[in-house]
């Protein structure tokens, strides 16, 4: 009753699942919820990179009737900062799913965490229920489809209700707007010099067979990788700041019997890393093409620096390596992008 009477009154409420709950809950109880709240559904990292025909069936299920937003854009950070009721479904969410509680304190919004199990919850959770998702959600939809006692209408009043499709309306537009800018940005990025990492990312995908699989880190330039690759196969940490992982990664997929295409995306601070297996991966009939990003280990290690200490330091910069001769020598075909026109060739 107590949740029941928070999401009853919330005006801007959103849900957040995260890969547990996707791949264990039965997704019409949740789907139903999210529709009678006129919620929006917001991924973690860890559930929009599940496999790919799970979260499609829950979006092929959903329709026009449910909001999906995946995780790791700004539509999605602006839905959740603005949220009054933030309900999150499955396991506790923390940095391995690409997203804690404690990452942001939402002055506006209380938390409400459902999750099957006890354990200390967060200081910023308001009210914890320890129960699984789907049956949280049949709980809540029982509730919300109550009449008043003279039967006039539903428990949920209209003008909050109405309220709640504007903000979906909004929400949708965002997202459509976003996706026209990302467009923009690549092709615009035809003329720009140095290239744009982001769309020089944008262009690979955007290329690539349906079925080829991506591989990315949990630095920068897999999150370039990955804010293009919603519903592609792709294997991606869940864990942030994990590099060295992407080759290593790539001999397991080969060794299954799924010979799909293979692109690699890595930062020349992660190959230095892992330049060892670079020999096991050459030659042969493998479709496997790796996209190294020479940028001085700009991504991860001066970013950080502008973070925490307001400013770059060139002690940590790396020396220009000729990445593609040791490619080479390891028995690579290589070859060096400097345009958009040397990647489409």
């Amino acid at each position: 009753e107590i949740a029941f009477k928070m999401l009853r009154t919330a005006r801007r409420p959103v849900l957040m699942l995260d890969r547990r709950a996707l791949l264990q809950n039965p997704p019409h109880p949740i789907l139903s919820l999210a529709e009678e709240m006129h919620a929006p559904i917001l991924l973690t990292t860890a559930a929009t990179c599940a496999p790919p025909t799970i979260v499609q069936r829950w979006i092929q299920l959903a329709g026009d009737r449910v909001l999906f937003l995946p995780a790791n854009n700004i539509v999605w950070l602006r839905a959740f900062m603005k949220a009054d009721l933030l309900l999150t479904l499955g396991a506790r969410l923390r940095e391995s799913e690409g997203f804690g509680l404690n990452d942001f304190h939402l002055t506006r919004a209380d938390i409400v965490q459902v999750h099957p199990g006890s354990f200390q919850t967060d200081p910023n959770v308001k009210l914890f229920i320890n129960n699984l998702a789907a049956d949280f959600a049949e709980n809540m939809l029982t509730l919300l489809r109550r009449m008043r006692p003279d039967e006039s209408e539903p428990v949920l009043d209209y003008r909050l209700t109405n309220l709640r499709i504007k903000r979906l309306e909004s929400i949708r537009h965002e997202t459509v707007q976003l996706h026209k800018g990302l467009e923009r940005a690549a092709e615009s990025a035809h003329q720009n010099q140095p290239l744009d990492p982001a769309a020089v990312t944008h262009a690979i995908v955007g290329r690539s067979a349906a079925e080829t699989m991506f591989i990315g880190e949990g630095n920068s330039t897999g999150m370039w990788m990955w804010s293009y690759l919603w519903l592609r196969p792709v294997l991606y940490p869940d864990l942030m700041a994990s590099i060295g992982l992407a080759l290593p990664w790539t001999m397991g997929v080969l060794q299954s019997a799924d010979r799909r295409p293979i692109r690699v995306f890595l930062g020349d601070g992660s190959f230095l890393y892992q330049s060892g297996f670079l020999p096991e991966l050459s030659g042969g009939s493998k479709d496997v093409t790796v996209f190294l990003y020479n940028n001085a280990a700009w991504s991860s290690i001066r970013l950080e620096q502008t973070f925490v200490f307001r400013g770059r330091y060139p002690g940590t910069e790396l020396p220009q390596v000729d990445y593609t001769r040791i490619a080479q020598l390891h028995g690579w075909d290589t070859m060096r992008v400097e345009s958009m026109e040397d990647l489409q060739a």
